[in-house]
C-alpha cells in the first residue's frame, strides 16, 4: 500500500519518490501492471501529478509503457546488470580517485560511519538495510568529489543496483563480503592515495561481479 502524500514537496515529486521506493524495494515487482486510477487513489492525488511522476520513472527505465498505453514495472535480468557494471567501472573508480585527492575530514568521517553501520547491519541480518549501506558507500565517495556529474552518475547506477540486489537470490551471500573491500577503499581515501583508491575500487567491482555471476565483456 502506497502512503498518502501531502504538500511539503510537489505532488509529482512525492508520487515519484513513493512509486520509485515501492519498485526498488520489490513491493512492486517486475511486470506488475501499474494502473493510474489505483495509484492516484492510493496516493490521494489527481492523475496530473501522477503522470508527471510516471514520466520520470519511464525515463529512468523503472517502468515501461506499451503500445496500448498500459504501464508496467520493467524487468531486470543478469544481462542488464552486466551492462550496468560496465558503467560502474567507468564511473566509480574515477570517483574514488578524485575523492582521494580532495576528501576532507567531514566526508571521511561519513564514510567511516557508513562502514560501521554496514558491519552492524550485516550482523542484524536485515538485508534491505545492508543493501542501503552498500549503496551509501559509493554515494558518499561521489559526494566527496563535489562533481555533480559523478554524483548524478553514481545515483543513477545505484537505482539499478538497488533494485537488482533486492530481487536477486544471490544477495544474502554476496553483499556482506563487500564491507572488507570497502575498508580498503576507505584506507586509500584516508591516505589520500588516488592510485590505490582507483585500483581498490576496480578490484571491488570485479569481485562483486564474480559473486553475483555477471559475465563482463572485458
Amino acid at each position: 500500500m502506497l502512503p498518502r502524500i501531502g504538500n511539503n514537496q510537489s505532488l509529482s515529486e512525492q508520487a515519484y519518490e513513493a512509486i520509485k521506493g515501492a519498485i526498488l524495494t520489490g513491493e512492486f515487482k517486475p511486470r506488475d501492471h501499474l494502473r493510474e486510477e489505483a495509484l492516484a487513489s492510493s496516493l490521494g492525488i489527481s492523475r496530473t501529478p501522477l503522470r508527471a511522476a510516471l514520466k520520470r520513472l519511464q525515463y529512468e527505465k523503472l517502468i515501461i509503457v506499451n503500445s496500448t498505453k498500459q504501464t508496467f514495472v520493467s524487468e531486470v535480468n543478469i544481462d542488464d546488470m552486466a551492462r550496468v557494471f560496465v558503467f560502474r567501472f567507468a564511473v566509480e573508480p574515477m570517483a574514488a580517485k578524485v575523492a582521494a585527492t580532495v576528501i576532507g575530514k567531514r566526508d571521511l568521517a561519513l564514510v567511516e560511519d557508513c562502514l560501521k553501520q554496514h558491519t552492524a547491519r550485516i550482523k542484524s541480518g536485515k538485508m534491505d538495510k545492508v543493501i542501503d549501506s552498500e549503496l551509501l558507500f559509493s554515494s558518499l565517495i561521489a559526494r566527496a568529489t563535489e562533481n555533480e556529474f559523478l554524483i548524478d552518475s553514481v545515483a543513477m547506477i545505484n537505482t539499478f543496483v538497488q533494485r537488482f540486489l533486492a530481487l536477486s537470490p544471490s544477495t544474502p551471500d554476496a553483499v556482506p563480503h563487500s564491507v572488507e573491500e570497502h575498508r580498503l577503499i576507505y584506507k586509500a581515501l584516508k591516505d589520500h592515495d588516488p592510485a590505490a583508491a582507483e585500483k581498490r575500487t576496480c578490484a571491488h567491482l570485479t569481485n562483486v561481479a564474480a559473486r553475483l555471476g555477471f559475465q563482463l565483456p572485458f
